[in-house]
């Protein structure tokens, strides 16, 4: 078990305009969530916080966002998801440390374009583990100096128009639990 600990000051709803906005010029470009919109919401150490997602999002701009308020860049990240998609990797590329990712044996059969094996060919998979099973857990663990941050919803790492929930916990035991789960 697990006890968690919260205040009113912790719990966040992100309105559409604040998860991704289209842009005018290019109804097909959407811009990442803004880091400075979750800021507030990152729990302390020893905290947790909720986060409602409203409208058009990806896990992988939470992710990011959750990134740019640390002190400092994370020396581990450990992703699970449903699926991801280009975005997902591009994101990911722009972060230092080795990144570990389980995804769904589903999505890696029945994925037309073969996301894994095209970025493989193209050499970019080197700073990645990339592992499979019949998954359908979306957590985040990302630890580094003064943080171990461990995140859970119903948010895949690429696009959902769905109302999405997100826990993210700053909690070393509870990050080394999921760790080794």
């Amino acid at each position: 078990t697990y006890e968690q600990r919260s205040d009113a000051a912790q719990i966040g709803i992100f309105r559409r305009a604040h998860n991704r906005g289209v842009d005018r010029q290019k109804a097909s470009m959407i811009h990442p969530l803004n880091a400075q919109f979750i800021r507030p919401l990152m729990p302390k150490p020893g905290f947790s916080s909720f986060i409602l997602l409203n409208g058009n999002c990806q896990g992988i701009d939470v992710l990011m966002a959750m990134i740019g308020t640390l002190p400092a860049p994370p020396t581990e990240l450990i992703l699970s998801s449903l699926s991801a998609n280009m975005d997902t990797f591009d994101a990911l590329d722009t972060i230092q440390c080795h990144k570990e990712i389980l995804i769904s044996s589903y999505f890696l059969a029945t994925n037309p374009n073969n996301l894994i094996g095209k970025l493989h060919r193209q050499g970019r998979l080197k700073n990645y583990t990339i592992g499979m099973w019949r998954n359908h857990t979306k957590h985040m663990l990302i630890r580094g100096p003064g943080y171990s941050i461990f995140a859970r919803g119903s948010a895949n790492l690429r696009s959902s128009g769905c109302i999405e929930s997100m826990d993210i916990t700053n909690d070393p035991g509870l990050y080394d639990f999921n760790r080794d789960w």
